[in-house]
């Protein structure tokens, strides 16, 4: 079974935020804009474990908030 993947090309841009619901999809394909000085300012324990993500970890590591808000993407991850 193939996974459809919504991609940029599938919607107009044009918004400062474009905002909508992915329907027959599981995602949508995005570039992440880049964000200048991000930082956390919240975290989930429990949405974190869902990740395999371990809070602990992400508050001592500096470069957290870096690939938290795409800034750096995680190795393995699909970019095109």
């Amino acid at each position: 079974m193939k996974i459809p993947i919504m991609s940029k090309e599938r919607f107009k841009k044009g918004f400062f935020l474009l905002i909508f619901k992915v329907i027959g999809y599981n995602y949508s394909k995005v570039t992440p804009e880049p964000r200048e000085n991000p930082r956390i300012v919240s975290l989930s324990r429990s949405a974190l474990e869902l990740l395999d993500l371990d809070k602990d970890a992400i508050e001592k590591d500096p470069e957290s908030a870096e690939y938290l808000c795409g800034n750096k993407i995680l190795p393995g991850s699909i970019v095109k």
